[in-house]
């Protein structure tokens, strides 16, 4: 059964639909008409608010007072600042870690950061002296014996080469005695007994003869044999006190590496061995950071990578000391891309001096690297500059005598519903901007520096004008895009 109130709830749920679809119209309406009294004001106050006070209105020309200013093209670069040079300071043996500085410290080149337990290497050192006290006297003994040796044996030599001359001699002598005895015999002179005495001599000299070279070859033999070994000998206890040196030197190295120093001025920015621990042979105890020189590694878009080059100048804000900024450098840039989240990237570096030392690796900066600059120059409206038949550009300056000048300029770059000029106009010169109603009429007036489509809507009052784009300012950033004279 149908309540007899569905009716009336429905018709009332109808009617609170209606109320709040007019109450939106009337709240868009209303947002409507604020962000259009907001333009119209903003736009005011920019397109009105840049002329001097007293200057005319729309219906007549106004005058803009212009101070040169440096004109510069920058790319942003965001990044991170680090060390410029980090050393990990290493063991060059192992041990105990008895004291390290504390992270943060800060230390001049030749400071201790660090010690090693040296008892162990104390002993190393003294077991390497003795070695080698050792394999000293062993050397001496070594030459002492070969001396020895070459005597001893030369001298054995000698008594051979002399009882070898002896026995020659004797055999002569038989020789001789034989070959008298044999004419004496032939001559009846000489009995046969006295014959075989003399013949027996001949002989037994000569076996003593041979006797006395086996001797000697023997001798000479032995020396040979004697020396070379003793050479050897006395080769091997050289390289015994060489081995027996570098194990000290080693020991010493040790000892002497127990005690781990600075190698140059720099803050202690990392312990990875405290004390109490154990490093084995080349092992990071702590690593030192040079902060005295920064680099930002930036990061660079692939539409802006041409336009950077080693050497040029930058800004760096850094937002966590309340934006300050710092002069940098670019001191490297990657030959390629990486990417980062699919998009590619080029890195580059920027070196900035840290004397005062306020500035930390960790920290983030937004470079501005400056890629154009251009000295004494002014920025002005579009319309206050037209082209001469030679299609230079031209302004009107207004004379003390309240009549008008017109002056060549050099347009420099376009930003926005700007142009940046440099000629002869000296600070406090007043440059004639036409009324907004003739730049209005310019399709039909005489050629001169008229804005593109995009540019035509941002003079158009209410519109935003771009960074950079301050009459007057001579000031810009980013790269604009292609105006006349770029």
């Amino acid at each position: 059964m149908t309540s007899p109130t569905q009716p009336a709830s429905a018709t009332a749920a109808r009617e609170r639909r209606r109320t709040q679809q007019r109450r939106r119209r009337r709240r868009w309406t209303a947002t409507l008409a604020t962000v259009a009294l907001v333009g119209a004001a903003g736009g005011a106050w920019w397109w009105f608010g840049q002329r001097p006070e007293g200057a005319e209105t729309a219906s007549g020309p106004s005058y803009l007072e212009v101070t040169p200013r440096t004109y510069q093209v920058t790319v942003p670069a965001p990044g991170t600042l680090q060390a410029a040079t980090t050393a990990e300071v290493r063991t060059v043996t192992s041990g105990s870690v008895t004291w390290t500085a504390a992270l943060g410290d800060r230390v001049a080149e030749g400071d201790t950061v660090a010690r090693l337990d040296p008892t162990d290497l104390e002993r190393d050192v003294r077991d390497a002296v003795l070695a080698l006290e050792r394999s000293e006297r062993a050397l001496t003994a070594a030459r002492a014996d070969r001396i020895d040796v070459e005597r001893s044996l030369t001298n054995a030599v000698g008594d051979a080469e002399r009882r070898l001359q002896r026995a020659a001699d004797a055999a002569a002598d038989a020789a001789a005695k034989l070959d008298l005895t044999t004419r004496l015999a032939d001559i009846g002179s000489a009995s046969p007994r006295e014959l075989a005495d003399a013949q027996a001599s001949r002989a037994t000299a000569l076996e003593e003869v041979a006797t006395a070279e086996r001797a000697l070859a023997t001798a000479r033999g032995d020396l040979d044999a004697r020396v070379a070994k003793a050479e050897r000998d006395l080769a091997d206890a050289v390289a015994a006190v060489e081995q027996a040196q570098v194990k000290l030197e080693r020991a010493e190295t040790g000892l002497d590496g127990a005690t781990l120093v600075a190698p140059f001025d720099g803050v202690v920015a990392e312990v990875r061995v405290a004390a109490g621990g154990f490093a084995g042979s080349n092992a990071t105890v702590l690593t030192l950071a040079d902060d005295r020189r920064l680099e930002l590694v930036a990061q660079v878009d692939e539409t802006e990578i041409s336009h950077i080059e080693v050497g040029q100048n930058a800004r760096v804000t850094i937002m966590a000391l309340a934006n300050r900024t710092v002069q940098a450098s670019v001191v490297a840039v990657a030959p390629g891309a990486r990417t980062s989240q699919n998009i590619p990237v080029f890195e580059i570096v920027l070196g900035l001096d840290n004397a005062e030392g306020a500035l930390r690796p960790g920290m983030t900066g937004e470079a501005e690297v400056i890629v154009r600059e251009e000295a004494d120059t002014v920025t002005l409206p579009l319309a206050a500059v037209t082209r001469n038949p030679r299609g230079a550009g031209v302004v009107a300056v207004l004379l003390d005598d309240g009549a008008t000048e017109r002056r060549q300029v050099e347009v420099v770059a376009t930003v926005g519903a700007s142009l940046v000029v440099r000629g002869d106009l000296p600070a406090g010169t007043k440059v004639e901007v036409p009324a907004a109603n003739a730049v209005a009429a310019a399709p039909g007036a005489t050629p001169g520096f008229l804005p593109s489509t995009q540019l035509t809507r941002e003079l158009v009052p209410g519109a935003v004008p771009p960074p950079g784009a301050v009459p007057g300012s001579g000031a810009g950033r980013g790269l604009g895009g292609g105006g006349f004279g770029q």
